[in-house]
């Protein structure tokens, strides 16, 4: 007969740690500003689609009504696309040994809940990643609004990105009628945008007409905002691809690559409204805190439960490997 308590059951949801989850971003993470919420009461389920052609197609040219005459009929068509939420999870140790005999300064407990936190937005970064490029340029990839190589890469001196620009925005305007509103830009890619001189020729004069330094500015010589789109820098969101036990990787890579996304997003998106992904969100991240003994161990493990739907493919181009 099983103990009364075995140590499974006596696992608590711990509100303290599960809300510095959620409140802990490492520097330079952007999936999650990316890609709206939808919460979902089940694990799988189906969300509505809705055909650009309905929405787009005139089905009546001449609606036209004559008096007392019935007015012309239309309607709609919608389909059913299905989600289904994984779970995603990582948990770390902590013995009372290792406490103790930590130094005070180094805040072991709270240290190791945001490393088990960076390891899961990590992970989470880089799926994201993946997912939004085409499949051409990703095994995991969705987009399909297109993709172009520019043909004088923005660390040359005849790059132009204001152009590979307009060719990634009209290109969607095309196909969807609507306009890019983010553009996610590498850091290097950014920083090589900012010294591009073609570039930076439009860049010379601020908004009043007084003269930018360069100098000072540097790589921030990038506006906040070029044509119409958000400007994203993921600073700082690299990663060592030389795998566990080898030795470290002598140049970090960018977890966005050399790929500047041109993205239709809406943090606050509902059914319908149009943004590039949705998360289908069962389960907001949480800690969980359980003991064992013998030896004695304290675990803590962070879980959410979600799906992340490219329900636009056509809200996403790619400028692909904008410098060399």
């Amino acid at each position: 007969m099983p103990p009364a308590k075995a140590p499974a059951a006596l696992q608590v949801y711990d509100p303290v740690l599960s809300n510095l989850a959620r409140r802990y971003t490492p520097e330079g993470f952007i999936a999650r500003r990316l890609i709206p919420t939808i919460p979902v009461k089940t694990l799988s389920g189906q969300y509505p689609v809705f055909p650009r052609e309905w929405w787009y197609r005139i089905q009546v040219t001449d609606n036209r009504t004559s008096d007392r005459a019935p007015a012309k009929e239309i309607d709609f068509e919608w389909s059913m696309d299905k989600f289904f939420c994984e779970e995603y999870s990582l948990k770390i140790s902590l013995t009372e040994l290792e406490e103790s005999q930590a130094i005070p300064e180094l805040l072991l407990r709270q240290q190791k809940t945001e490393v088990l936190t960076h390891q899961m937005e990590f992970a989470h970064e880089v799926r994201v990643a993946g997912i939004l490029l085409p499949a051409s340029l990703s095994t995991s990839g969705e987009l399909t609004a297109g993709t172009h190589v520019p043909t004088n890469k923005w660390d040359t001196a005849t790059g132009d990105p204001e152009l590979d620009f307009k060719t990634g925005s009209l290109a969607m305007y095309r196909k969807i009628g609507k306009r890019p509103n983010v553009a996610v830009i590498p850091f290097e890619v950014a920083y090589a945008a900012a010294y591009n001189p073609v570039f930076r020729a439009l860049l010379r004069y601020d908004a009043a007409g007084k003269p930018r330094d360069f100098i000072e500015l540097g790589d921030r010589i990038l506006p906040a905002v070029i044509a119409g789109m958000n400007v994203i820098i993921p600073e700082g969101a690299q990663m060592d691809t030389a795998g566990e036990g080898a030795a470290d990787q002598a140049t970090l890579t960018e977890i966005w690559s050399k790929h500047v996304r041109l993205l239709r997003t809406n943090p606050n998106a509902q059914w319908g409204d149009p943004a590039v992904a949705y998360c289908m969100q069962h389960t907001p991240k949480r800690v969980t805190r359980w003991s064992q003994v013998d030896p004695d161990i304290e675990y803590a493990r962070e879980q959410e439960r979600y799906d992340i739907k490219t329900v636009a493919p056509d809200c996403g181009y790619t400028i692909a490997s904008a410098i060399s």
